[in-house]
C-alpha cells in the first residue's frame, strides 16, 4: 500500500472551506480512496494535509486520472484555488 500525501498552504480564514472542499471533492468519484485531512494545532499554522490510501502506484495513477478528467471536478478546482496559497508538496509514501 502506498500514502499520497498532499500539503497545502491556506490563504487566510479559509481552514474550514478547505477541510468542507477535501471531504466532498472526490465525491462525484467511483472507488474513492480511504482519506485522512489534517490541520495544524501546533507548528506552522495555515496548512492542511490531505493523505489518501492507494493499493500500489498504477491504482494512484488511475484514481488521480480519472478525477482529473471527471466532469465535476473543474468545479472542484475552482472553489480549490480560491482556498490556497500558490504552490503545494506532493508525496508518496509506501507503508511496510
Amino acid at each position: 500500500m502506498i500514502i499520497n500525501r498532499r500539503v497545502f498552504t491556506l490563504k487566510h480564514g479559509k481552514d474550514q472551506e478547505a477541510v468542507e472542499i477535501l471531504k466532498s471533492g472526490g465525491s462525484h468519484m467511483e472507488d474513492i480512496p480511504a482519506i485522512r485531512i489534517c490541520t495544524s494545532s501546533l507548528g506552522q499554522a495555515g496548512r492542511v494535509v490531505l493523505e489518501l490510501e492507494f493499493e500500489d502506484l498504477a491504482h494512484y495513477e488511475r484514481w488521480w486520472a480519472a478525477w482529473s478528467d471527471a466532469p465535476r471536478t473543474a468545479e472542484v478546482l475552482e472553489r480549490w484555488r480560491a482556498c490556497v496559497e500558490p504552490g503545494w508538496d506532493n508525496e508518496i509514501w509506501q507503508v511496510h
